[in-house]
């Protein structure tokens, strides 16, 4: 049946009112009653009209909330498309359902009363639809739920508490330390102590306080040059390789300055309760975390400048000697595959936009590499064959005489740790590699560096758990039974840091966070063993120049599968 112009006409006004009578509907379309009725009854029977429905008044029927909610599935196959569609049908407060491309899979519309009531939606029936992986809703600004974008009190206790958590945990970590310790800084690429516990107080007081406190004052002026990190837009700053020079202001200031700025935040976070505020401390949060990490890989490399190579702390746990398991690989997942944040929780801009990648088939290896093969590849002369480098790496290795990982003794024994001198566990991952090493190893043993998407797609469905910072070893730990995706080591990758399709920088000063560095830099993934066990995600990305070695770097082999 094609459709004519009375067709289209009919259609066009049963859409505006579906109970208007015929003759109404035959003198809009200007046919006789007859004929109008003929061509209705054509329509329903051709499936042109579906049904007939009533729309409600929300407001009057206590429906006051148009949420917009993403769903994302664990895997987009047809069974597990199906399977979705037909339990959504089941939910009545689900107005309508859109299949997408990109991010998410689906798009959902659904009606609720109030916040109280898309909680109990989301917690009872959205979660627990088949196959679903990630929900993330917007509403309307008719909806109490999330329109004024006001956040519940409840919610911003809890991010106070985690506030001043991860405020505690960065000082705890300065314990062992002397106020001497704190002013070191043994490379352009280091920090002091003492700068890192500034900066991450700068941060907060500069993009917290002073964007959303009207009468929030300084703690002092002088702090803004000396603590600011890379933002050029908000002002000029003390330079990177000069930071050691700063004996004043003194540890005791600081950690003053850091006080007044946690007591103002909290306050703050008692008067307001806006979505961006907690936005903003959330980002804080996160880049407090990513500061704890370089604080305990800075101090490190100082203290191993130091030739009576003294513990941070001679408490610190020694992980248990383990046995790593004969290197072997599992078949990776091939053709377009989902990348990027799954849009619940907390990202950085890095991690998105979710989209498409190609992945090529392949393996990747079950296990970091060990201590023990990194040592038999040094043994077999790899620093002495070019065969195996990349131009820029025998570059590096020969003007800088490299010959074996960063912290390493001279007889391949002992390594310097964060817990002073101890022999080298060979069945433990190696670590403090450059990308150009990792790569040199790769080929060496017949493979190469995963892709981040190849690393990211094998990671996913993992739960992001291992030897990271709260185990208490901060050095990696041999684990048979373990996959070691997450701890012990970042991993380098073969993918230089670029953004994604699509990729857009938060917007201000903030912009400068990531973007600017997308370039000449490695991705690595996974965290280490001192990284936040609550900050890490399988969407992770970091990144770090190839020449690298101070943080805690190893490798995961990857390879072509067999054709």
């Amino acid at each position: 049946m094609s459709l004519d112009r009375y067709d289209h006409l009919i259609l066009d006004a049963l859409q505006k009112d579906g109970r208007i009578s015929n003759v109404q509907l035959a003198a809009a379309v200007n046919l006789s009653e007859s004929a109008c009725l003929r061509r209705v009854r054509a329509l329903e029977d051709e499936g042109f009209i579906d049904r007939y429905a009533a729309l409600l008044n929300q407001t009057k029927a206590g429906l006051s909330g148009n949420v917009f909610v993403h769903i994302g599935l664990h895997r987009e196959e047809q069974s597990e498309l199906a399977a979705f569609e037909e339990a959504v049908k089941g939910i009545p407060e689900v107005m309508e359902c859109y299949l997408m491309t990109g991010e998410f899979d689906y798009l959902l519309r659904v009606v609720v009363a109030n916040m109280a009531d898309f909680e109990r939606l989301h917690n009872e029936s959205l979660t627990r639809l088949p196959g679903v992986a990630r929900v993330n809703s917007s509403g309307r600004r008719n909806c109490r739920c999330h329109g004024s974008q006001r956040m519940d009190r409840e919610v911003i206790t809890t991010l106070a508490e985690k506030f001043q958590s991860v405020r505690d945990a960065t000082v705890g970590l300065c314990a062992t330390l002397s106020a001497e310790d704190t002013v070191v800084q043994s490379m352009p690429d280091t920090s002091p102590t003492k700068w890192h516990l500034a900066h991450i107080t700068w941060f907060f007081e500069r993009f917290v306080l002073e964007e959303f406190s009207s009468d929030y004052r300084r703690y002092n002026d002088d702090f803004h040059f000396l603590f600011n990190s890379y933002y050029f837009t908000v002002g000029q700053m003390h330079a990177r390789p000069r930071r050691g020079l700063l004996s004043r202001p003194t540890y005791a200031e600081v950690i003053a300055y850091r006080k007044y700025v946690d007591d103002a935040v909290r306050n703050l976070l008692e008067q307001r309760t806006d979505q961006a505020l907690v936005d903003r401390v959330v980002l804080g949060l996160n880049h407090e975390q990513q500061h704890q990490e370089l604080l305990l890989t800075d101090i490190k490399h100082v203290l191993s400048c130091n030739p009576l190579s003294p513990a941070m702390n001679e408490d610190n746990l020694a992980p248990a000697i383990g046995k790593a398991s004969e290197y072997s690989y599992s078949d990776g997942r091939s053709g377009i595959r989902s990348i990027g944040a799954r849009g619940t929780g907390f990202c950085f801009d890095n991690e998105t936009p979710r989209h498409d990648a190609l992945l090529h088939p392949h393996q990747i290896g079950d296990r970091l590499v060990s201590n023990a093969e990194y040592r038999e590849f040094i043994n077999d002369g790899a620093y002495a064959d070019s065969k195996l480098w990349l131009s820029d790496g025998w570059s590096v290795i020969n003007e800088r005489a490299w010959n074996r990982p960063l912290y390493w003794s001279e007889d391949l024994a002992s390594e310097f740790t964060l817990g002073g001198m101890r022999e080298i566990d060979e069945h433990a991952p190696v670590c403090h590699v450059s990308f150009y090493e990792a790569d040199a190893f790769a080929r060496w043993a017949g493979g190469r560096l995963p892709t981040e998407f190849e690393w990211e797609d094998a990671a996913a469905e993992i739960e992001p758990v291992g030897n990271l910072m709260e185990s208490g070893y901060w050095q990696p730990a041999a684990a048979a039974d373990s996959r070691q995706f997450f701890g012990d080591v970042w991993e380098w990758t073969s993918s230089p840091y670029s953004p994604y399709p699509g990729f857009t920088p938060l917007a201000g000063s903030l912009g400068e966070y990531n973007g600017k560095f997308m370039c000449n830099q490695m991705t690595v993934r996974g965290g280490s063993c001192v990284t936040a066990a609550d900050h890490i995600r399988a969407s992770y990305r970091s990144f770090f120049y190839p020449d690298a070695r101070w943080q805690f770097l190893g490798i995961r082999l990857a390879k072509d599968a067999a054709k």
